[in-house]
C-alpha cells in the first residue's frame, strides 16, 4: 500500500513539472500555492520534524 503513495506522489510531481515547462508564467503561481498548502498540511499534522532538513542538507 505503501508504493501505491509513492508513486501517486511521483506521479502529481511529475505532472507539476511538465505543467511548469508548458505553462511557465501561469503554473508558477499554481506550483508555489500547491507546494504551500502541501506543507502547511504537513506542518499542521506534525508528522515529521522541521529541523531534520537541516540535519539533511549536511
Amino acid at each position: 500500500m505503501k508504493i501505491l503513495f509513492y508513486a501517486a506522489a511521483l506521479l502529481a510531481g511529475v505532472t507539476l513539472s511538465v505543467e511548469g515547462a508548458i505553462y511557465a508564467a501561469e503554473s508558477s503561481l499554481y506550483n508555489f500555492a500547491v507546494g504551500t498548502i502541501i506543507l502547511g498540511i504537513a506542518l499542521f499534522l506534525k508528522k515529521g520534524t522541521l529541523s531534520y532538513t537541516a540535519k539533511a542538507l549536511k
